[in-house]
C-alpha cells in the first residue's frame, strides 16, 4: 500500500472535509487523518490482524467497558453503522487518535509489570473468542 493513503477507504465515514493524511510511525497499514475540524483520526488496515466477526465481537466488548467508563478507544461507526469498512480487497477501522508521549526505555520491573499486563490482556482475547 506504501505510505499514500488510498482516499476510497476513507469515505466510509463521514468525518468531514480531510486536510492532512499521512503514514503514522512510518507504518504502510496505518495512517494519521487531520480534517479540516483539527480532528485527528487513525486509519488502519486490518487484513493481516483480523476478520470482520472480530472486529465486530471485539467492538461489543468496547462499548461494553466504555459504557462502564472503564477509558478505551472506540472504533467509529461507518455511514453504513458498522465498525469496519469493506473496501476493494481491505477491511479498514478508523478511531480518533489520542494524543501523547511515547514512553522512554522501562525499567526491568515495569517491564515485568507491563509483560504480565500483556499476558493476562492475551488471556482475556483468548476467552473472549471461545
Amino acid at each position: 500500500m506504501g505510505n499514500e493513503i488510498k482516499m476510497k477507504p476513507i469515505d466510509s465515514w463521514d468525518i468531514g472535509v480531510i486536510v492532512n493524511s499521512q503514514a503514522y510511525q512510518d507504518c504502510d497499514y496505518m495512517w494519521l487523518i487531520t480534517t479540516e475540524t483539527g480532528r485527528p483520526f487513525v486509519l488502519k488496515c486490518m487484513d493481516n490482524i483480523s476478520t470482520k466477526e472480530r472486529l465486530e465481537r471485539d467492538y461489543g466488548l468496547l462499548l461494553h467497558l466504555h459504557e462502564r467508563e472503564i477509558p478505551v478507544t472506540l472504533l467509529l461507526m461507518t455511514k453504513a453503522g458498522t465498525c469496519c469498512a469493506e473496501v476493494d480487497d481491505g477491511l479498514y477501522i478508523l478511531y480518533e487518535f489520542l494524543p501523547g508521549e511515547p514512553h522512554g526505555p522501562l525499567s526491568e520491573h515495569a517491564a515485568e509489570i507491563f509483560n504480565s499486563y500483556g499476558m493476562t490482556l492475551a488471556r482475556l482475547h483468548a476467552a473472549c473468542s471461545t
